[in-house]
């Protein structure tokens, strides 16, 4: 049963669906039936995985569990030289805005981070938002100048994250994101670039804070945020943080090793 996360749940912490309505108990009834009946269950995360161990139908009959997140080709996002137009700090952030992504949260950092070093730029890269990107931003007095919005294909993307000192995102910390292993962490990281996100998705801030290539933040305070960006700045000034960026995406994200992973599971079964 690979899992993919906590789908039904997911629909629900969306606003898809009532918590109290038929379709999810209909789904966390299969979710239930294909637990149980699993050979081998296929985990995004380790955080899920401890959550469904405290389910009560699963004690005493837990089935084998293999963790592989989303991985990244790590071939095509590995470090390159680093690329300054016009110099200053830069801030990147690549992706989507909406959904499940605090945006507005991302943009009151970068004021603050104005606010730090008045040098700072931020590059977002971004397809099909871009109006709700732009309104956002007016609505938070960001300068138009301070900020570049562009539009890059997924093999482009390598090479507009090597323009970027720092990544940042957040993920709203709802209970289905236990289950979730944001693909931009894998890229951002393979790039050797490390990141402000938050705690309460997946493993995410396990491996920014445990792996020290990153931030996580608990709030998005003022003094959070303020706080997240300090550590953050002094992150980038380590000479040796763009190494544990690229080795901790090699050992949690690498394809070739997810890869692996899919296949001792299919030899065990067969």
């Amino acid at each position: 049963f690979d899992m993919r996360g906590f789908w039904a749940d997911e629909r629900v912490d969306g606003g898809l669906w009532p918590r109290s309505g038929r379709m999810f108990r209909v789904a966390k009834g299969f979710e239930r039936r294909f637990l149980l009946a699993a050979d081998h269950v296929v985990s995004l995360t380790h955080a899920a995985v401890r959550e469904m161990q405290s389910f009560p139908y699963l004690q005493g009959r837990m089935p084998p569990v293999t963790v592989i997140p989303t991985c990244a080709d790590l071939a095509r996002f590995t470090p390159l030289p680093r690329v300054h137009k016009g110099g200053g700090f830069m801030l990147g952030y690549v992706g989507s805005a909406g959904t499940w992504y605090l945006f507005d949260e991302v943009v009151a950092c970068f004021v603050e981070l104005l606010r730090m070093r008045p040098d700072a730029r931020f590059l977002i890269v971004n397809r099909g938002e871009h109006a709700y990107i732009l309104e956002r931003l007016k609505v938070a007095g960001v300068p138009e100048e301070m900020v570049e919005l562009t539009t890059a294909t997924h093999a482009e993307v390598p090479r507009q994250m090597a323009r970027m000192d720092a990544g940042v995102f957040f993920i709203k910390p709802v209970f289905s994101k236990q289950a979730s292993a944001p693909t931009k962490l894998a890229e951002f990281l393979g790039c050797g670039i490390p990141c402000l996100g938050n705690s309460g998705v997946g493993d995410m801030a396990e491996i920014l804070e445990g792996e020290r290539v990153g931030v996580a933040l608990k709030a998005f305070d003022k003094a959070s945020l303020i706080s997240g960006l300090q550590q953050l700045l002094e992150l980038v000034q380590d000479p040796g943080t763009l190494v544990r960026c690229v080795s901790a995406a090699q050992r949690h994200f690498s394809l070739e090793q997810g890869v692996a992973r899919y296949r001792s599971i299919y030899e065990s079964i067969t």
